[in-house]
């Protein structure tokens, strides 16, 4: 396609008034191949983003790893956990605003309403869902 459109190219020689067909069929071989480019990028982007996020998500293969601690980005998606993580081991009576605050947050833990809560640490078996064994990033949303 890039030498049928050199060619044609060398052919108009500055002059698309000269020939129109030429022109034309020059600018059908433009449309074709961008076209054809544009589905090349569309198939690459979904294939990269299906790998790049079955790595990420099971962790593997990054030559980089982040030293935050782990369970500091996870009291950012569970503070709970993070309030535990406080005042727990407090001595103090369950009737404190501590013991009372202690309780609630493990009984928001034991009781979560989420259908489906994967996050950093806390994945599934083989990055599969545990009901269809389909990756992760292959499983559809329902709306």
């Amino acid at each position: 396609m890039n030498q049928r459109i050199a060619s044609l190219t060398s052919e108009i020689a500055g002059k698309p008034q000269l020939h129109e067909q030429l022109t034309v069929e020059r600018a059908q071989l433009y449309s074709r191949k961008a076209k054809c480019l544009e589905a090349w990028k569309k198939e690459f982007i979904q294939d990269w983003w299906h790998s790049a996020y079955d790595e990420y998500i099971s962790g593997n293969e990054f030559t980089e790893r982040d030293r935050t601690p782990l369970f500091n980005i996870y009291k950012k998606y569970l503070p709970e956990r993070a309030c535990l993580r406080e005042s727990l081991f407090t001595e103090t009576s369950l009737d404190s605003v501590i013991g009372q605050q202690c309780l609630e947050d493990m009984v928001a833990l034991c009781t979560s309403t989420e259908r489906v809560v994967y996050y950093p640490g806390l994945l599934p078996e083989e990055n599969q869902c545990p009901i269809c064994s389909k990756l992760m990033s292959h499983v559809e949303d329902d709306p």
